[in-house]
């Protein structure tokens, strides 16, 4: 049904409905329906409980958070910082916040976010809100503003000082892979790098660690320097020498860059598994349905999301158990057709 302005069309605009219409349908007390919608008290019995959150919602409650905040310290919202719209949709940061978000709803939390243009310029938003989620290369300057309000708050993706960090384990994520190839016969391995504009961040210093670390514990070859394993323009040239150098497996730094090195193998007429193996982080979209599928590590991004917001929940009922910490969530192996024995 359409519902728009009395004064322009004839229809009148629908009333709000209160606790107190709910409370009368329930035949139970206002204060009674504050504390169920509120989830402010654990003492309602389950039935009194489901009734009334059953009622609400047939009758479209939805709650008024400016009267909320006004009556109450919180403003039950929760801000997310990003340094723009771009970095909701890389990787796994769609699951995790979407996780997230359901966990901080389910606790009666609303969740909104704030972008910047840049890592840099990130700044705090005007509106009031109760505790952060900062996502993955947010400025220091903020993380300051937000201690200085001692307003809770939780890194994802980021390493940074004195802070609780909910990170993915990728040190074990690149053993995971290693291993794999290591057990396959491989003993030629290149790291391929998703290009010069993202070294530095803390998942790539991880990996590259990791890497070297396994080749120098097994007595293989690591000699490439860190620009050699760069994605460069000319993908299909860097292909060649790596392939004549005789490497015969490659884990790539993410989705897409496995996918430009599988474009470079097309046009050159080199074959995935025939003629090296493949495999990746991130197990996103379309790698399932490329050809070969690609076998790659997957991270549990709706854990790491739910960790946050247990979290940083955690935090906003005891503001004082704040501890620097970093939870790693580890990846798990998702074998496919581009991995073979050499």
């Amino acid at each position: 049904m359409y519902i728009g302005c009395k004064i322009a069309c004839g229809y009148t605009p629908a009333m709000a409905v209160t606790i107190v219409e709910i409370a009368k349908r329930a035949g139970v007390s206002h204060s009674t329906v504050s504390r169920v919608l509120n989830n402010t008290s654990d003492v309602i019995a389950k039935d009194t409980r489901e009734r009334v959150l059953t009622i609400a919602k047939a009758m479209g409650y939805v709650p008024n958070l400016a009267a909320r905040s006004l009556r109450h310290a919180r403003t039950r919202m929760i801000t997310v910082f990003a340094a723009g719209p771009d970095d909701f949709w890389l990787g796994a940061n769609p699951t995790i916040i979407t996780a997230a978000a359901n966990a901080f709803r389910d606790a009666g939390y609303e969740l909104f976010c704030s972008f910047g243009g840049s890592a840099e310029s990130t700044r705090m938003p005007a509106w009031r809100f109760d505790a952060a989620v900062l996502l993955d290369r947010v400025p220091d300057d903020l993380r300051h503003q937000l201690r200085a309000q001692n307003t809770p708050y939780v890194v994802i993706n980021d390493i940074v000082d004195e802070d609780a960090l909910i990170v993915p384990d990728d040190a074990q994520g690149t053993e995971v892979m290693l291993e794999e190839l290591y057990s396959l016969g491989h003993r030629e391995i290149s790291f391929v790098s998703p290009g010069s504009w993202y070294v530095g961040h803390h998942s790539i210093v991880a990996r590259q660690a990791a890497f070297t670390a396994f080749m120098q514990s097994h007595d293989l070859p690591h000699s490439l320097s860190l620009e050699d394993r760069i994605v460069s323009e000319d993908m299909d040239g860097w292909l060649r020498g790596q392939l004549d150098l005789g490497v015969t497996a490659f884990v790539a730094n993410d989705h897409h860059t496995a996918i430009v090195l599988m474009s470079a193998a097309a046009r050159l007429g080199v074959r995935i598994p025939g003629d090296f193996s493949l495999m990746c982080f991130n197990d996103e979209f379309p790698l399932a349905l490329l050809e070969p599928p690609v076998t790659c590590v997957s991270l549990d991004s709706e854990l790491l999301g739910r960790t946050a917001a247990r979290y940083l929940l955690s935090l906003l009922s005891d503001k004082e158990q704040a501890l620097a910490h970093v939870t790693r969530i580890p990846y798990r192996l998702v074998s496919r057709n581009s991995t073979a024995a050499h």
